[in-house]
């Protein structure tokens, strides 16, 4: 089993935080059950100043794509990807160029996988509208979400697609080596109250900032300590960390003059904000001194800046609704109420989606119960830390369970891939004895029922055993015959049509091949109709949007390594790497160029033939670079024309003709070339039909 898991492995998120949770959680799996699958990751940068421990970067290297090149190799393989981020991220990554070349290899990775699973969380009460038309472009059935609200909120959006339940990792690790800090030197006997986000409106920082400063006015044993950060994302126009960190004080210190006490005062009590990436080490001991973890989010998915805090032992006050309420102990928390209102000045979140906005009076009820609990008997505040530690620790949140957790659904989305609900060799045996066009429109009626395109590949399996292929394709010399002829002559044969082909042959058509390039619009009769088998480098949404808006087809067959950057070094006739794109072992396919070696030998060799005529397959005489074929002075409404040929292309393809025949020979298959006029390779032998 070869699975590839992509995300912000390296930068600071929240998304980034519980990425690397989950690859330690696999590498755990891997220590415990070595081989039981392959893991590759991919790490997409996106923030600046991240900064991540030695311990992850040493697990991170250890699975890591080194290269382009690498990756372009693995695509040849049938991997499941795994990929972690907000699910519009990659559409928008790859056409908006905001984060660099590294989304040619994001797209890359999820166009050419076997099966695509998005793990993501959110914070409001609905999804936007583009996460669906994300996950139809890149056919993605599954999703992994952190919290069971989170599963409640994306199973009501998302109909089609199953939804799993997987924690974030709660792993003690974090706190194993926390390293003091000057930042806390000077809190001695003061209760200190501690936060920890990014600064958006989302996380509540005013509701916090106002709540503290009308509870505790001028009291100077309090304090409150913010760690947060802002926009760390490179993009053109950014403002700079500094501009960000100077708005976030002066905001700051706006919420807290917004209070206004007795005589017209505003509060003195202390705030101290760090508006910086620290060194996680540095973030322990602050977790470990404060007294009490507070964040009057608006929203969460999960919260892990909430479940660091009970790892540290340290009690918390959150909202009482949200991700975060799976894993807190009733005892180990101030719970604030609120109510669920529309989201503002938020353009990724519209005004029809709701988020939980908590009450100020709650919140100072509970800042002051902890402060006066911390006074008189600060024993009890630390057994509530107590009790949440020992909650968390136990409810199966480690990442030895969550690795199982994360094995057993990869594995069952992965057998998925292969899985066959049909009795195949049953089916083959009932019609082995059918004559040709009878078999065909059995199987068409057969596949119609499938529901993957690998089951209706697998379908095809030798179900025309020992016949004789005739492949129809587009060059001039299918002119050297007559078409009457030809379909007098074939009525009773395999035949295999390519393109416009099928236009002139349609009554003794039994597959119909076409791809994105020459394409013409096929209709089918719908009795007589071919198995009809689609093939290009975009994705099926794409294509389907565009060139075959209306075209009816049983297969989709993706190219693989095809999507921008193409260069005549990735191509299977320089390659020449024949064995590894079988359709016993992938249906996605090689780039040729063209339908004969990205389809037809395979999909001939795969239905058991035992000889091969074709007629029309001509290629073009070195030298030239334009494509000629049979149709040339009719008037046919061709849609994409295809590319000029470089001259080195049309040598490559000759001589890989000569190299296809070797292969096909070796599996016991003949092939002859049934015209005069063709130039693929002169060792090949010509035989009229």
């Amino acid at each position: 089993m070869n699975i590839v898991f992509m995300s912000q492995f390296r930068d600071s998120s929240g998304y980034a935080s519980a990425a690397r949770g989950y690859v330690r959680a696999l590498d755990s799996y891997l220590k415990n059950n070595p081989s039981s699958f392959s893991l590759k990751l991919f790490t997409i940068k996106i923030e600046e100043g991240s900064k991540i421990s030695a311990n992850d970067d040493e697990v991170l290297k250890k699975y890591e794509f080194q290269c382009s090149e690498e990756i372009s190799e693995y695509t040849r393989k049938e991997y499941l990807i795994l990929w972690y981020m907000p699910a519009p991220l990659v559409f928008r990554g790859d056409h908006t160029g905001t984060f660099g070349p590294q989304w040619f290899n994001v797209k890359n990775l999820i166009e050419n996988s076997a099966k695509n699973i998005n793990m993501s969380t959110w914070e409001a009460s609905s999804l936007p509208k583009d996460w669906n038309f994300t996950y139809k472009r890149y056919n993605t059935k599954s999703i992994i979400v952190p919290s069971k609200w989170n599963v409640d909120v994306y199973s009501e959006c998302f109909k089609e697609q199953k939804c799993y339940y997987l924690p974030y990792v709660v792993d003690e690790d974090i706190i194993a080596k926390p390293k003091s800090s000057n930042l806390i030197s000077n809190l001695e006997n003061k209760f200190v109250i501690f936060s920890l986000s990014q600064w958006i409106n989302r996380k509540g920082f005013d509701k916090l900032i106002r709540s503290y400063c009308m509870e505790f006015k001028d009291q100077k044993d309090v304090v409150l300590l913010i760690k947060t950060y802002g926009q760390l994302i490179k993009a053109p126009g950014a403002p700079s960390i500094e501009s960000q960190n100077k708005a976030i004080m002066q905001e700051a210190q706006a919420y807290k003059n917004s209070v206004f006490l007795d005589n017209m005062q505003t509060p003195k009590t202390s705030i101290l904000i760090i508006p910086d990436v620290l060194p996680y080490e540095q973030i322990s001991s602050i977790y470990q001194r404060a007294d009490l973890f507070a964040l009057l989010t608006r929203g969460e998915g999960f919260s892990l800046p909430t479940m660091e805090a009970l790892l540290h032992k340290t009690p918390v006050m959150v909202p009482d609704k949200g991700g975060h309420i799976d894993y807190i102990h009733h005892d180990a928390a101030y719970f604030v109420e609120g109510h669920w209102s529309p989201y503002i000045n938020r353009p990724e979140y519209t005004c029809d989606m709701n988020w939980y906005e908590p009450h100020v009076l709650s919140a100072r009820k509970g800042l002051r119960h902890a402060y006066e609990l911390w006074k008189s008997n600060k024993k009890e505040l630390e057994k509530k830390g107590e009790i949440g530690y020992n909650h968390v620790r136990n409810i199966g949140f480690d990442k030895n369970s969550i690795g199982k957790k994360l094995f057993d659904i990869l594995y069952e989305e992965y057998m998925e891939i292969s899985k066959i609900n049909f009795p195949i060799s049953d089916i083959r045996k009932e019609i082995s004895n059918f004559p040709i066009k009878e078999r065909t429109r059995s199987l068409k009626n057969i596949i119609k029922n499938l529901k993957t395109y690998k089951e209706k590949i697998m379908c095809l399996k030798d179900v025309y055993k020992g016949e004789e292929c005739y492949v129809l394709t587009c060059g001039p010399s299918l002119n050297e015959y007559d078409k009457e002829y030809l379909k007098e002559k074939l009525k009773d044969k395999l035949v295999v049509s390519i393109k416009q082909t099928y236009q002139d042959f349609k009554d003794i058509v039994d597959i119909h091949l076409f791809n994105s390039c020459n394409y013409t619009p096929f209709q089918y009769d719908e009795y007589n109709s071919p198995i009809a088998i689609g093939c290009a480098g975009e994705l099926e949404f794409d294509i389907r949007q565009t060139t075959w808006r209306q075209q009816e087809m049983d297969i989709f067959l993706k190219i693989a390594c095809h999507s921008g950057n193409k260069k005549l070094s990735d191509t299977l006739a320089i390659k020449k790497d024949f064995d590894n794109w079988t359709f016993d072992k992938t249906i996605s396919r090689p780039w040729g160029p063209g339908l004969m070696y990205e389809v037809v030998f395979y999909l001939l060799e795969y239905l058991g033939v035992s000889k091969i005529y074709t007629i029309g397959w001509d290629l073009e005489q070195p030298g030239t670079t334009k494509s000629n074929h049979y149709y040339q002075n009719e008037n046919i409404n061709i849609i994409r024309k295809a590319d000029p040929m470089s001259k080195r292309e049309i040598e490559f393809n000759i001589e890989t003709s000569k190299e296809f025949y070797n292969w096909l020979k070796k599996k016991d298959i003949d092939l002859l070339i049934a015209t005069q006029n063709s130039h693929v390779h002169e060792s090949i032998p010509r035989d009229k039909v």
